[in-house]
């Protein structure tokens, strides 16, 4: 950092240009050669979500909307609400990663597999279920509400959320990406569930 706390930042695969954000064009960012100018200087701020999860344990996630008859399903269908029932795909680990972010596993059919956004070029809403990688799409930030229920941004659209649609009760529920505007689709609870209990 320099003096003032703030970062130039850089790309290996273009020499001498420096990230830069252009007022005048809505600050859209592209690569420019380095000046050193405030446009390329900028904050480092770790992320402080102020959850924690022990990734040993199974949890359910259940849309506030819906209530306990019904939890996020990760299966060879995709990423549905289903009935609530004793099955792998809805016995979640919550895994840390770094920077605060988290990906979401369970085990169906005995492999594990993460939770993704698809990228297919038309909307990229659709949540899946992927082998891990490093695609943006796999990571999470969960924030907690004042009421104790919880939001999961993706780290690919950082402005979106998980959200649950019920577009014709009682079935026809849709589980995608959405603007994360505070509506209560948004709003999940994360209990944590013993699968041998259950």
């Amino acid at each position: 950092p320099n003096n003032s706390g703030y970062w130039i930042i850089d790309n290996k695969s273009q020499d001498n240009k420096s990230m830069t954000s252009d007022v005048n064009r809505n600050a859209f960012v592209e690569m420019q050669p380095t000046t050193n100018s405030d446009a390329q200087n900028w904050k480092i701020t770790e992320l402080t979500n102020n959850v924690s999860f022990d990734e040993n344990k199974y949890y359910r996630i259940q849309s506030t909307i819906l209530g306990t008859s019904r939890s996020l399903d990760g299966g060879a269908d995709g990423v549905v609400i289903d009935m609530t029932a004793n099955t792998q795909t809805q016995y979640w680990k919550i895994i840390k990663q770094p920077g605060g972010l988290y990906k979401l596993q369970n085990t169906p059919l005995g492999v594990k597999k993460v939770m993704d956004i698809k990228n297919d070029r038309v909307n990229n809403t659709k949540p899946i279920m992927d082998k891990s990688t490093d695609a943006a799409g796999q990571f999470w930030l969960i924030s907690k509400n004042d009421d104790g229920s919880y939001i999961f941004n993706n780290s690919w659209q950082t402005a979106d959320a998980l959200s649950c649609h019920v577009v014709e009760k009682p079935d026809n529920i849709v589980v995608k990406l959405d603007i994360n505007d505070g509506n209560a689709s948004r709003n999940w609870t994360i209990t944590e569930v013993d699968p041998t209990q259950e």
